[in-house]
């Protein structure tokens, strides 16, 4: 049998966008330090737009300074010149870099500030610059509230997705956060996702997002130990939406046998998560 002839080309040939594509499957460490040093293509493409239109260095930041988060953030967004998609990034620190992100986010989709410290202020003033996000994160960013919430669900319209949990260690020292969840359902019409675990609202503050967010699919209300919902009702009225909750009690939660203080987002013990299914 004849050989077929199979055409290859090598690696340093690859198209930049292909080669963007492969490249963001690496680690932050590796595609900063490793990929530039192996060719002079190589080196274009990182320092090109094609490995930056999704940024994620969440990994990265667990170990960082916010002085050196805030440099790294800079470079890749100018890296990303323009054409961001995505960025993913905890510990933030000050309202500058905030502005920053807003003045370059014309492509953004998908947004993701964890454990930030921003204000209210600096949210209210760029929303509107964050126009075409439609997945949000803003957990465990406790210098922010209500206003900030409201000023981005009514500057993005097309938001179907938002994350807002709380750690649950420090639930107990929480004000009440029904405005936080008036905001949402004030604002957010379009949700399909909510995930507010820890969050303090009552039955009625939640009760307002499932009326006002018809098309909710998934509402994750894990740790919100002063929400009861009446499941048979919401079954007749809501038959898509699924909610998460936790049946143990705030003691179980923690009693030192359940709960890892290593586990800093609160993942959840698995055997007290039950899901109910309105369909």
């Amino acid at each position: 049998m004849e050989e077929q002839n199979v055409n290859h080309r090598r690696w340093d040939e690859l198209a930049p966008d292909a080669l963007g594509l492969i490249f963001g499957r690496l680690s932050l460490e590796e595609l900063l330090m490793v990929m530039p040093s192996v060719c002079k293509s190589w080196e274009n493409v990182v320092k090109g737009s094609y490995c930056w239109q999704e940024i994620n260095i969440n990994d990265w930041c667990y170990d960082s300074t916010p002085e050196k988060i805030d440099r790294m953030v800079r470079m890749l967004i100018n890296r990303s010149d323009g054409c961001m998609r995505k960025l993913s990034v905890s510990n933030l620190c000050g309202n500058a870099i905030i502005s920053f992100i807003a003045d370059n986010a014309s492509s953004l989709q998908m947004l993701e500030l964890v454990r930030c410290d921003m204000t209210d202020e600096v949210l209210e003033l760029e929303a509107e610059k964050f126009s075409s996000v439609t997945s949000l994160d803003l957990s465990y960013s406790y210098q922010i509230g209500a206003r900030s919430l409201l000023a981005m669900g009514n500057s993005c319209p097309q938001l179907t997705s938002l994350s807002r949990k709380m750690h649950p260690t420090d639930i107990q020292n929480e004000v009440g956060q029904d405005d936080e969840a008036l905001a949402i359902a004030n604002s957010m019409p379009n949700l399909r996702k909510l995930e507010i675990s820890y969050l303090v609202v009552g039955t009625e503050a939640v009760m307002e997002i499932i009326q006002k967010c018809r098309n909710l699919e998934l509402l994750d209300l894990k740790g919100c130990w002063e929400t009861w919902i009446d499941h048979e009702e919401l079954k007749l009225k809501f038959p898509n939406l699924k909610i998460l909750e936790i049946k143990s009690d705030l003691d179980e939660l923690y009693d030192s046998d359940s709960w890892d203080e290593s586990n800093d987002e609160g993942d959840e013990f698995e055997e007290n998560v039950v899901f109910f299914f309105f369909e």
